[in-house]
């Protein structure tokens, strides 16, 4: 947690206003838009072509940061105010108790390290930019306070739906024992996979309605809370749909998703990308609901996995699922529409959550 407070200037100019004890100057630091231009040069080519520039967000906005210092955070106090939840190569968690008046309320306390590059510090920006538009939503993980590399967000007791969706995550050939019926891995009625699937795809509704692109979707981006409603999170990596006037459509864009269980095959081809690949992305996340298993898991390799996605070829689908229960099939039905590979053909994400609200109606009758 930074012991100072640093402010931005709202027009994004290449002066950093530092306070520190009182005192205020200024230090030399990269704008906003330099460094969606080192970030564009980086990913690109030096003439990329203006159809596949990085989707920044234009009409970016600073957070208020006042909230977030009245709490009184600092590395001292988080060492025996806070529990460590996990750290990674980045980015630390924490457990906060918070006490307000007479109520205590548990948050998380997420920490960048100061070290990374200023790429890194827009990343904290943008997830901090999509839990502030996106604040009305249920399906997004509420966020309480921000400030520079830190955040400070709603807690999730239950943790992500990694390990409660598919089991044995590890790519390995996992034997079904499904000799009589199948045999889903993990331990959901058919009512929680419709109706987390609803939760997951209203998460990418409510992206998609303003033009953002989550770009990185997979088990462990979906929260579980106790009220067993699922919520979107992490949005570090989100791309906004920037129009075209010339052209008069949305502009593409290229990620580096070379690597994971559920991108789309044109990010394995590292094709020019459209919102579409958050629908291929919910299509791998709903097999794994159905059946346990991440796509392809018979397949030890991950470079014969991709090249399979590549080619058009999808993960086996036993037929037993469309046999069982009229539900159960038109839940799979969706699935493969997510999973068409041109992604003009795959559905909106309106469309996903409609037909799975459907499906949630049906059961109820």
């Amino acid at each position: 947690m930074p012991s100072q407070r640093r402010h931005l200037r709202p027009d994004y100019g290449d002066v950093e206003y530092v306070s520190t004890g009182g005192e205020v100057r200024e230090i030399k630091t990269y704008s906003y838009l330099n460094n969606l231009l080192a970030i564009e040069k980086e990913n690109f080519d030096e003439t990329p072509s203006r159809n596949c520039k990085w989707a920044g967000c234009p009409d970016y906005r600073p957070l208020n940061c006042n909230s977030f210092h009245e709490l009184g955070l600092n590395n001292e106090n988080l060492s025996h105010r806070s529990n460590l939840l996990g750290e990674g190569a980045y980015r630390a968690a924490y457990s906060l108790n918070l006490h307000i008046g007479n109520l205590t309320e548990t948050v998380v306390f997420k920490e960048f390290s100061e070290d990374l590059s200023d790429k890194y510090l827009e990343y904290v920006r943008m997830e901090a930019y999509v839990m502030s538009r996106l604040a009305s939503s249920q399906y997004i993980v509420d966020m309480y306070a921000f400030c520079h590399l830190s955040v400070l967000v709603e807690n999730f007791p239950r943790g992500d739906m990694k390990e409660k969706a598919a089991p044995f995550l590890k790519r390995k050939n996992v034997t079904l024992y499904d000799t009589v019926d199948v045999n889903p891995l993990n331990k959901f009625t058919l009512t929680q996979k419709v109706k987390y699937a609803l939760d997951m795809a209203r998460g990418i509704e409510a992206m998609h309605s303003i033009d953002l692109i989550h770009d990185d979707l997979k088990l462990a981006q979906f929260l579980l809370g106790n009220n067993d409603h699922i919520k979107l999170n992490d949005f570090s990596r989100t791309k906004e749909r920037v129009w075209d006037p010339l052209l008069k459509r949305f502009k593409v864009y290229r990620n580096s998703g070379r690597h994971g269980d559920c991108r789309s095959p044109e990010e394995y081809a590292e094709k020019e990308l459209t919102e579409k690949i958050d629908i291929f992305s919910l299509g791998s996340i709903m097999f794994s609901l159905l059946t346990g298993l991440i796509p392809f898991d018979e397949i030890t390799d991950e470079e014969e996995m991709m090249d399979k996605f590549m080619a058009g070829k999808l993960p086996f689908i036993d037929p037993r699922y469309k046999k069982r229960d009229s539900i159960e099939r038109k839940f799979v039905e969706v699935m493969e529409d997510c999973w068409k590979f041109k992604p003009e053909d795959r559905p909106t994400a309106v469309e996903v959550a409609r037909r799975l609200e459907e499906l949630v109606m049906e059961e109820s009758i």
